[in-house]
């Protein structure tokens, strides 16, 4: 394994802001009023597991609806959510910079 991969590994199980946040309230406020970010986080593993159990079903494929600009749109939104991600930020701007000049 090499060392991006391990440090990479390292990121992806670093807890992220939705788990600070739910220990925070709990911690200020006690356990019942962290209790609907509790279930959040619930009804999130309760959709992953409804999706992973659903039969695939082929699709027909459409022609785009939305007209020109939507794959601009689409990317501003993916590249929005990737940098407000503030593991992703670490990442990219501290993280793989050591990588980068390390090589050359």
């Amino acid at each position: 394994m090499t060392i991006y991969s391990a440090a990479g590994l390292v990121l992806a199980v670093t807890p992220g802001p939705g788990l600070f946040a739910t220990v925070a309230r709990s911690l200020a406020s006690g356990f019942r009023p962290a209790i609907p970010m509790i279930c959040g986080g619930t009804y999130l593993i309760y959709l992953g597991i409804r999706i992973w159990r659903t039969v695939p079903q082929a699709v027909e494929p459409q022609a785009e609806s939305n007209g020109r600009g939507s794959g601009l749109k689409y990317f501003s939104s993916g590249l929005m959510i990737t940098l407000s991600n503030p593991k992703v930020m670490l990442l990219y701007c501290g993280f793989l910079p050591t990588f980068w000049t390390s090589r050359y």
